[in-house]
């Protein structure tokens, strides 16, 4: 299965039995396009732009966060530090791969909370 080692797939995912192939293709195959290798190391290196935590003052619309409460890089109470979230007990960094269960329910009520009616519109044929 994946080739990215047991250490690295048991920092990320607290139930590494939810790790499939199609899972890690998902992850894998953006990497692999041209440029994917400076993307990826500007975003862990943080090197151009704002900081998140600069930028979450101009977020002016509803966000949904939801933080795996193991996340050995980014520890939950960083996060609280920035306002109310839910968290999702016992998973890691990926929780929305990890436990859909428990993550999709979470988005469904943020949508409902949030959503605005559509306006409906009338199509006369021609």
């Amino acid at each position: 299965m994946w080739s990215g080692g047991g250490l690295t797939r048991r920092r990320c995912y607290h139930d590494t039995s939810q790790v499939t192939e199609e899972l890690v293709q998902k992850i894998l195959l953006p990497g692999l396009e041209p440029g994917a290798a400076d993307v990826f190391l500007a975003f862990i290196c943080y090197s151009e732009g704002p900081l998140p935590e600069e930028l979450l003052p101009q977020v002016k619309c509803p966000v949904l966060v939801a933080w795996g409460d193991k996340d050995p890089w980014e520890p939950i109470e960083l996060g609280r530090a920035y306002g109310n979230f839910d968290s999702v007990e016992d998973f890691i960094v990926l929780p929305d791969d990890e436990a859909p269960q428990l993550v999709n329910p979470l988005v469904e009520s943020f949508v409902a909370r949030h959503a605005t009616p559509r306006a409906k519109v009338s199509v006369k044929p021609i």
